[in-house]
């Protein structure tokens, strides 16, 4: 009897103590399986929204509903309206299926939605958005308060980036159909969603009543994690809850379980524990018992994990234990197949930013189920050529960039290349290459880049540059083989768009000869001084073309353009003038190593930096050439008498004769000797009126060479001698 006693209690001992820890494990096991489910869920629902949301956002930029959208839509254009409606309706995903759409323009006044095309005098619908002009945010999900019908919504705003929206799309979703893709066909729902509001995007059942208390909405708020479980009571009821917030929509995903259904299996357990220990008590005795018990034990401790899971109903009424088993592990399987894809993808990019240790690589590769069986491998680097300013061409790069990631992915098979990825401005894709030959890499190569630059032309519209890397043969060098294709786009790609070039074309010596063309350039500076616009767009297009000619690199074609802008700032100088007072604050050589393209350094000299200089030279030479005609006029009118040329007053004011004359024929309207003859006569006129002085003298005065000549000029000048005029007008 003292030995039946002695041995059952260590195993009551054991039995309460495995009862308490199977209880513990079991709850962290729920909570962590219904994370686990909880967080699936929250993905697929996501990707279905995502789905229906780039769905709608690829219809609002397509061509065709720009130019239809902007427009004001009557009763004739039937068949914009009719292909806009055909269009709306197709936004749906193999599991979401909206209940209506609505198409919004406040600028034109109308609006598409199932009831057909609407207008303001006919309801007032534009009203009902009001609330929705004012969220800052370009794309929204929410629910509109004076909807009839319990939905949740995907709105837009028109245009997508615009401050002042001029209209709208809006794509309303049951809550129903949420709710039957969360929680599928069972009757009891366990999944539940809180929009950003803290309101339920489904009705609560008399079970959950719960969740819209002002209580759980506070315990739920104050958790600062974006994952976790708690624990509430709730009348009378403690409740295990699971939450996960989403980023992309401002969800909060709950997962709610009563405590009481938890513990219901470990009571069950607790009767296994107690049938285990009487059973042990019994193998004292038996001997054969026990020992069939024992090797149960650990299969009967893996299903009952399996009974646990989201699926334990159905566990628990299996007869197949080991079918049960087995059917777990395939979906931890499934799990893990569907993350290989991003796995892959975060491998490349480490290969090439060179993250990944060169031991852990081969490891690495067949974890993941990478193909080994290429002879070479290369990389190539793809760019969209988008020109415009920093923040268009950044927002139309990444749009860009995923776009020629997708169309990659579907136009090379997997044999040819890794996963392909998008690594800061750049689609990066690992070609592999069979052929031992490596004499044929190179055409290969060429053929590939070609292909896909067709491509993206013909389905995106767009132009492509791309670099090519050396062949390399182990993938501990793909580092260096990005930073190849990479350093051949920087040293070509800018110079000429859409270029495809290999890291072998590039010319690495930058110190050939920088020819700058002086000569072309000092005619440019005359026709800048001299004002002459047409001298100067001729100049400046063959000195442009001139530096393209002779640059073979865009870091070269940045220098000699250096050169170009601190030439021109002497210029600047030369008029007295600060550059800091012509261009403002900014520094102009930090501004010209902004750009990336020709065609845009170009663009910025003769439209930012050229026009304020030749407009401070034009203003020179107006005073300039107001003064010289002052001049000019002075010293006719004091030296009128005396043999006056203009090679005289040329010497005298410091100007050429050519520049005088025209300068004084532009300012009067007369040419040189045209004004001095007048200038003359009318002295001359003077003295036959106003005094007694012969012919002859007045002749000497005015250096005539007889008075035969000065009688000749004056005649010629006012038709009659100049004895006829003194006796004419004489005082």
């Amino acid at each position: 009897m003292f030995s039946v006693v002695l041995s059952t209690f260590p195993v009551i001992i054991l039995g309460a103590l495995s009862y308490t820890k199977a209880t513990r494990e079991i709850e962290e096991k729920v909570a962590k399986e219904n994370m686990q489910v909880l967080q699936q869920t929250k993905i697929s629902l996501e990707y279905h929204l995502e789905t229906l949301d780039n769905n709608v956002t690829q219809f609002i930029l397509s061509p065709f509903f720009t130019s239809s959208y902007e427009r004001k839509l009557t009763p004739k254009d039937f068949i914009t309206y009719r292909d806009l409606s055909a269009a709306m309706k197709r936004f749906q995903t193999d599991k979401i299926w909206n209940d209506e759409v609505e198409l919004i323009n406040f600028k034109e006044n109308w609006a598409i939605s199932k009831r057909g095309l609407e207008y303001p005098n006919e309801v007032r619908i534009f009203n009902k958005y009001s609330s929705v002009k004012k969220i800052p945010k370009a794309s929204v999900w929410m629910t509109i308060s004076d909807q009839n019908i319990e939905s949740v919504n995907l709105v837009k705003k028109l245009p997508l980036l615009a401050n002042k929206p001029e209209g709208l799309i809006r794509i309303s979703i049951s809550k129903r159909e949420i709710n039957k893709l969360i929680n599928g066909d069972n009757d009891i729902e366990n999944f539940f969603i809180m929009d950003g509001n803290d309101q339920l995007i489904s009705e609560p059942t008399h079970r959950n009543q719960f969740l819209t208390s002002e209580k759980f909405i506070q315990e739920l708020n104050s958790k600062k994690s974006d994952n976790g479980y708690f624990m509430i009571k709730m009348d009378e009821e403690n409740i295990g809850v699971n939450y996960s917030k989403s980023s992309y929509n401002e969800w909060t995903y709950l997962s709610i379980v009563p405590i009481g259904t938890i513990t219901k299996d470990s009571r069950d357990i607790g009767w296994y524990t107690a049938f285990v220990c009487i059973v042990m008590i019994i193998i004292l005795i038996i001997v054969a018992s026990l020992f069939s018990k024992y090797f149960y034990h650990p299969i009967r401790l893996i299903y009952q994990s399996v009974a646990t899971s989201v699926e334990g109903k159905k566990a628990l009424n299996s007869k197949d234990e080991f079918k049960s088993i087995q059917s777990k592990i395939d979906q931890f399987q499934y799990q893990i197949d569907n993350q290989t894809k991003h796995l892959r993808e975060f491998f490349i990019i480490g290969l090439c930013m060179g993250q990944i240790k060169i031991e852990k690589i081969n490891e690495m590769v067949q974890n993941l189920n990478l193909d080994t069986d290429w002879e070479a491998l290369s990389v190539l680097v793809i760019q969209p050529n988008v020109l415009g300013s920093l923040s268009t061409k950044n927002g139309e790069c990444e749009l860009f960039l995923h776009s020629i990631n997708t169309l990659v992915s579907e136009s090379l098979s997997e044999e040819l290349r890794y996963p392909p990825i998008i690594l800061d401005e750049y689609q990066v894709t690992i070609i592999q290459m069979y052929d031992k030959n490596r004499d044929n890499d190179r055409e290969y190569l060429y053929g590939l880049a070609e292909e896909l630059k067709r491509l993206v032309l013909e389905y995106l519209n767009l132009s492509i540059s791309i670099g090519i890397s050396r062949p390399f043969t182990r993938l501990a060098n793909t580092e260096l083989a990005y930073n190849e294709a990479t350093k051949a786009l920087k040293y070509h790609q800018r110079l000429e768009s859409g270029m495809i070039v290999s890291i072998d074309d590039i010319v690495l010596d930058d110190s050939v000869k920088n020819i700058f063309p002086k000569q072309i350039y000092q005619e440019l500076i005359q026709s800048i001084k001299e004002v002459q616009p047409d001298d100067i767009e001729e100049s400046i297009s063959k000195l442009m073309t001139e530096i393209r000619k002779n640059c073979r690199s865009f870091l070269q074609y940045q220098n000699i353009l250096m050169q170009l802008l601190s030439k021109l700032l002497e210029l600047v100088q030369e008029l007295g003038i600060s550059s800091e007072k012509l261009f403002g604050e900014k520094v102009l050589f930090e501004e010209i190593l902004k750009f990336k393209d020709i065609d845009e350094i170009e663009c910025w000299i003769t439209k930012t930096v050229l026009p304020p200089i030749i407009e401070k030279y034009a203003d020179k030479q107006k005073d300039t050439q107001s003064n010289i005609t002052e001049s000019v006029i002075s010293i006719i009118e004091k030296e009128f008498y005396s043999d006056l040329t203009l090679d005289i007053i040329a010497s005298k004011i410091n100007f050429h004769p050519s520049y005088i004359s025209r300068v004084f024929k532009k300012e009067t309207g007369y040419s040189f000797s045209e004004y001095l003859l007048d200038y003359r006569i009318k002295k001359m006129k003077k003295m036959l009126r106003e005094t007694n002085l012969k012919i002859a003298e007045i002749a000497e005065i005015f250096h005539f060479n007889s008075s035969a000549a000065f009688i000749r000029s004056f005649r010629k000048v006012e038709g009659i001698t100049p004895g006829q005029y003194r006796k004419k007008y004489h005082l």
